[in-house]
């Protein structure tokens, strides 16, 4: 069984999706059953301040695709068309630093509002 990704998330965040998964994209084959877990809607994780919403969200892109790459977005008062801040990578262990310092730094300094 494969167990879900675990994270440091302080208090006042609301998961409101998680299918973030404990495993690391380079260890897989090409045609490894694993890889339908690797979809556009993979974490999204919400923060109120005051009356802004912010939004973590995380996903695969192209869905399912070996040569795809995770893809974090910060996306303030549902503005999906202009993120505060976009970051790629193929490492799980580099998204789940990048997420856990964004969301640190909201929660501790509210630097993105």
């Amino acid at each position: 069984m494969i167990k879900l990704q675990s994270l440091r998330i302080p208090t006042g965040w609301k998961v409101s999706c998680n299918k973030f998964l404990e495993i690391e994209p380079s260890g897989l084959e090409e045609n490894d059953n694993v890889w339908i877990h690797f979809t556009q809607d993979i974490l999204q994780l919400e923060y109120i301040f005051k009356e802004a919403i912010l939004i973590v969200d995380l996903g695969w892109y192209p869905e399912t695709e070996i040569n795809g790459t995770f893809r974090l977005m910060l996306i303030k008062d549902e503005e999906w068309e202009s993120p505060l801040e976009v970051f790629e990578s193929k490492n799980k262990a580099e998204i789940v630093e990048k997420i856990e310092k964004i969301i640190e730094d909201i929660s501790e300094g509210y630097k993105y509002i």
